[in-house]
């Protein structure tokens, strides 16, 4: 038997301002009906039918999705059955990628590992406060979903940015958490972080985010012009990127227009 016979898209369209693109894990202590008073977007695992209702399903499992064409009991088996073709050699950051994706509910939660040399024209831009930042084309581009037609991943190519930390050779565990506050956080306004590689010369790993093109807030308004009505809609970006990051239980720490990048495409 064909294995893409019978299988089909069954996937819908999500409204991100009507509901969350991805379900959300319950935590002790909470409630869904509770929650639902407050934020009706919000549209939790355990809760089948609104899953189906808003994400549709999945067309080889037949169960609801778990994000915007994202099924993850499907995808974290093919994640799995590809852990063995790829190794960053160090142990640490295989496990935690490996984590990352057999528990992504969407294509914004898991990482991968990915060999320098996949980055061409490589750029430097500027020196953060831990280390260097650089730009760079990624042709493969990240995993956005699978497409059950072909029986493959559909990629995306895209300009991302190189974060390294200096003297990561070793990995530490600053680094690690800095990494997973990404993915920790609702993902509709706060930069994406695409997975990890390692700079072949200096050994320091480095993050692999969103390219904002036009930089942080701050240069922006000080180098283009921009109506009211475009500033009320940033300030809300901004409002709903905080509360993203309140609700996962963080803290930002550091909060001003020299740390808040500016993408037209966000």
């Amino acid at each position: 038997m064909n294995p893409k016979e019978n299988k089909r898209d069954l996937w819908k369209e999500v409204d991100g301002n009507e509901y969350q693109v991805h379900v959300t894990i319950s935590t002790i202590g909470s409630t869904t009906e509770s929650a639902e008073e407050i934020d009706d977007r919000i549209v939790y695992m355990e809760d089948l039918e609104k899953r189906k209702q808003i994400y549709g399903i999945c067309g080889e499992c037949n169960e609801p999705g778990t994000g915007k064409r994202w099924c993850q009991p499907c995808n974290a088996k093919r994640f799995k059955d590809n852990f063995k073709n790829w190794t960053s050699g160090n142990k640490d950051i295989d496990e935690f990628i490996q984590q990352s994706q057999l528990n992504a509910v969407y294509f914004k939660k898991y990482l991968e590992w990915i060999p320098f040399e996949k980055f061409k024209d490589i750029t430097y831009i500027t020196r953060g406060g831990f280390g260097k930042i650089y730009s760079a084309k990624w042709p493969e581009g990240y995993i956005e979903s699978w497409d059950i037609k072909n029986q493959k991943w559909e990629r995306c190519s895209i300009k991302v940015a190189l974060k390294s930390l200096d003297n990561s050779s070793c990995m530490c565990t600053e680094f690690l958490n800095e990494i997973k506050s990404h993915l920790q956080v609702y993902l509709l306004d706060v930069i994406r972080c695409y997975g990890i590689t390692q700079d072949p010369n200096t050994k320091d790993y480095m993050m692999i985010l969103t390219y904002c093109k036009d930089g942080n807030l701050r240069n922006y308004y000080l180098n283009n012009k921009s109506s009211y009505y475009s500033k009320i809609d940033k300030l809300r970006q901004i409002a709903r990127g905080l509360l993203d990051i309140h609700n996962a239980g963080k803290v930002h720490k550091d909060f001003h227009s020299g740390n808040i990048l500016h993408n037209i495409h966000l």
